[in-house]
């Protein structure tokens, strides 16, 4: 394995120059399979094809052309594809402890634009999320807040996990972004290995949230909102959200969770059961047009405000003394009404 530093001194932009890369011992071959390519402050964007065991973004780099990796990609501070770009990795990491290239600012941003894609493919881990934004770091041997942002924008912009799960605020500050016609699609292909498809602020002192307008988020299994501290989820205009199950404030030492669905045409399908308070808190609004339903049904344990929203469900259970917010002018749709034990 050989430890590749980009220099652009071919002028080209295309990573399989060799030109345009500098090792020790020097070569005459680009990063192959095996390799670290490491690539920080690109002057013009990267093209091409090329395939690396490692990519790994520092500064501020676009991408224009077809890029592999067959380990992973450690992103620290500003990647973005451009159109028609893709980048495939069996892991994408937003903020990460990186040994050859660390990071310098603790924050770093990746947008997925118009007709470009991320896809998740190859072998990863069970232990870890094929998607991680914001991991614990360390800057001078000091351990600092990571702040990490996946943007995905634009007609045919789409990020597929591969049916791999994805964490928004891992350790820090985690933000995903979805909007004008966008698409990201994650899962839970081995529940018993990982148990969830979507977590939005996992581990304690974290923060994560997640916003969807004018395009989709598909979630292969459970998506949880607020594991173990903040995480918030906001379905806006135009917005759809698909989940097999959802759990809203997931853990009593520090979960808490919060759910928006708002404006015309915001949708949230939950094909089974959607719990609002899991055993953290947890809060469910659904305003001006909104639209929620679950398949089994919705179990209200925290707070839940309808404001000319919809929900349908065929069954509605809400614990006695909860915090639930419904207008007299406004109704539930479903098979069976709320459950008189716990109301």
């Amino acid at each position: 394995m050989a430890i590749y530093h980009w220099t652009g001194n071919a002028g080209t932009g295309a990573f399989a120059t060799a030109g345009n890369w500098e090792t020790v011992p020097p070569t005459t071959e680009p990063p192959g399979p095996s390799d670290v390519a490491i690539i920080a402050n690109a002057a013009t964007p990267i093209t091409g094809t090329g395939t690396a065991q490692v990519l790994n973004f520092g500064g501020t780099d676009k991408v224009a052309g077809h890029l592999t990796a067959t380990y992973g990609c450690p992103v620290n501070e500003n990647l973005t594809l451009l159109r028609g770009a893709t980048l495939m990795t069996p892991k994408l990491h937003i903020v990460v402890d990186f040994g050859p290239n660390p990071p310098i600012t603790g924050a770093a941003t990746v947008t997925v634009g118009d007709q470009s894609r991320v896809v998740i493919s190859g072998c990863n881990p069970p232990d870890t999320y094929a998607i991680q934004i914001a991991e614990t770091i360390t800057i001078d041997n000091i351990v600092v807040e990571s702040r990490g942002t996946l943007v995905v924008q634009g007609a045919h912009a789409v990020v597929n996990a591969g049916n791999l799960p994805m964490s928004v605020g891992q350790d820090g500050i985690g933000v995903l972004t979805i909007r004008n016609g966008a698409a990201v699609s994650v899962g839970n292909g081995d529940p018993l290995i990982y148990p969830w498809a979507l977590v939005i602020g996992n581990h304690p002192r974290s923060n994560g949230t997640a916003e969807v307008s004018q395009a989709s988020l598909l979630a292969h299994g459970q998506v949880i909102v607020g594991r173990k501290s903040a995480g918030r989820l906001d379905v806006n205009e135009g917005g759809l959200v698909v989940a097999e199950d959802m759990a809203i404030g997931w853990a009593p030492d520090g979960g808490q969770g919060s759910v928006t669905v708002k404006g015309n045409e915001a949708r949230l399908i939950v094909d089974n059961l959607l719990e609002v308070q899991h055993m953290g808190a947890g809060s469910l609004t659904v305003a001006e047009h909104g639209f929620v339903s679950a398949g089994i049904a919705i179990i209200i344990n925290g707070v839940l405000s309808l404001a000319d929203g919809q929900i349908e469900t065929t069954a509605l259970g809400v614990y006695k003394g909860c915090n639930g917010l419904i207008p007299s002018d406004r109704s539930i749709g479903g098979q069976s009404g709320i459950d008189e034990e716990q109301s």
